[in-house]
């Protein structure tokens, strides 16, 4: 009986160092894997677990195992892109962006040098833009965009034809030059030195002088002997310095002194109220853009002291007129009361000089469409001139008319071909033209000249000798 139970305390006790035994050997194999969370050793490597591993905030998975997540530093020339470090040169940067200094940033926040502009998400040079355009976004756009008419196209900023210079000009449109150009605005400089201020009295459309054939008219306040400029290169057609007189009313508008400048595009520019003496250029002058021509004073129709300018069409209507200075501020338009500061340079202008002639569709209402040649501003008495055109009414002949002084008007008929192309030469002589004509073409009823019932307005034409 004590054997069995001696034999059971002995086979306990073996048990226990097996166990005790087995426990210490586990420990041991736990401590010496050196394998982080998450792995296990193989031979002599630490590899994944079968479990996937997912890294906590501020961690990312590295060899199988979470690591800190601490920023990726790149070396010169290089670029951390997708966590690695790629050369600069290898980036690679999406629609809207645009590499610098190594990253990618939008195209919008590319700060260019001076003398270059941002173009499609890259520094380029400026655009070195012609006459009548500016930069734009790199681009060279018209500075002041065109309508041009029929047979013109847009041009560098101005409506040429599309097809050889000979050919008329469309509707709207003059030829100047070898180039067409839009008639119903126009572009001008302040009609005083460059760094002159003054203040603008009465625009357009002006509730005291400024409405009717005048009202796009601009008055300025100066003082008397104030220096005056050409606000538009030309030809000086008309003059007048002798008058010492003038009234706040209507009965003294013909006590003005004045200069008339053809502008050569089928426009003048007049400007009024100079002091006597105060013209300073002669009939048949070419002047430029900021030449002085003469002093502003207080004569004819004027409540005080000031230069009246406005710009006329071939029938003495005034157009609108946009300054040069003002183009960014108010498209050039003159506001009332407001102050302009002359940045008007004189400039050489060897293009300017050439008498205007009428826009081809000067008297288009009278069934007429006009070659180049036919004089709507200045005519020398003596010399003959071609008037030549095409009917595109539904009358039978074409018929010029020449206003005289003497002789009310002096009727010549044209003759007309099958096109309808008509052709004709005139000539102002002094006997008959003693004083200031005017012309005007229309359409007939027949081949012998009938003429149609009257009209309003004709071209004024100034006559020198």
């Amino acid at each position: 009986m004590l054997w069995p139970m001696a034999y059971s305390f002995a086979r306990q006790a073996l048990l226990g160092v097996v166990v005790a035994l087995a426990g210490t050997m586990a420990s041991a194999c736990s401590q010496d894997t050196g394998c982080g969370a998450g792995t296990r050793r193989e031979g002599d490597q630490c590899v994944p677990t079968d479990k996937p591993v997912t890294c906590g905030d501020g961690t990312k998975l590295v060899d199988g195992g979470c690591v800190a997540a601490s920023p990726l530093i790149c070396g010169t020339g290089t670029v951390e892109q997708y966590g690695q470090c790629v050369p600069t040169s290898g980036l690679s940067c999406g629609s809207g962006t645009v590499e610098k200094n190594g990253a990618c940033v939008p195209s919008s926040s590319l700060v260019c040098a001076t003398g270059t502009t941002e173009k499609n998400g890259a520094c380029v040079p400026n655009d070195v833009c012609g006459t009548g355009t500016i930069d734009q976004s790199g681009q060279c756009v018209p500075a002041n965009p065109l309508t041009c008419g029929p047979g013109t196209v847009a041009d560098a900023g101005k409506c040429v034809p599309a097809t050889p210079a000979t050919v008329a000009c469309g509707a709207g449109t003059v030829l100047v030059d070898d180039h067409c150009e839009a008639a119903d605005v126009v572009w001008v400089w302040a009609p005083f030195p460059s760094g002159f201020a003054s203040r603008i009295y009465q625009g357009a459309n002006g509730n005291e002088t400024h409405f009717g054939a005048d009202a796009e008219s601009v008055d300025f306040t100066v003082p008397e002997g104030t220096n005056v400029a050409a606000a538009r290169s030309g030809l000086v057609i008309e003059t007048r310095e002798d008058s010492n007189t003038g009234c706040g009313d209507a009965t003294c508008a013909d006590q003005a002194n004045y200069i008339v400048i053809d502008h050569g595009n089928g426009t003048r520019g007049r400007y009024y109220h100079l002091q006597q003496n105060g013209v300073l250029v002669n009939v048949g002058d070419v002047v430029c853009s900021g030449q002085l021509i003469g002093k502003s004073g207080n004569t004819g129709y004027s409540g005080g002291p000031h230069l009246h300018l406005d710009v006329v069409n071939p029938f003495g209507y005034t157009v609108p007129v946009r300054f040069n200075e003002l183009s960014a501020a108010t498209d050039g338009v003159a506001v009332t009361y407001d102050t302009l500061t002359s940045m008007n340079a004189s400039t050489t202008c060897p293009s300017a000089g050439t008498p205007s002639d009428c826009p081809a569709d000067t008297f288009a209402t009278r069934g007429i469409l006009l070659d180049p040649g036919a004089p709507c501003a200045y005519a020398k008495r003596g010399k003959a001139y071609t008037i030549s055109g095409r009917i595109t009414g539904q009358g039978k002949g074409a018929l010029v008319l020449l206003h005289s002084t003497t002789l009310d008007w002096v009727h010549q008929c044209a003759t007309v071909g099958s096109d309808g192309h008509f052709s004709t030469k005139v000539t102002w002589d002094a006997a008959s033209f003693p004083g200031e004509s005017a012309l005007h073409v229309t359409e007939t009823t027949d081949a012998v000249c009938t003429t149609y019932p009257g009209w309003y307005s004709s071209a004024h034409v100034t006559l020198v000798d």
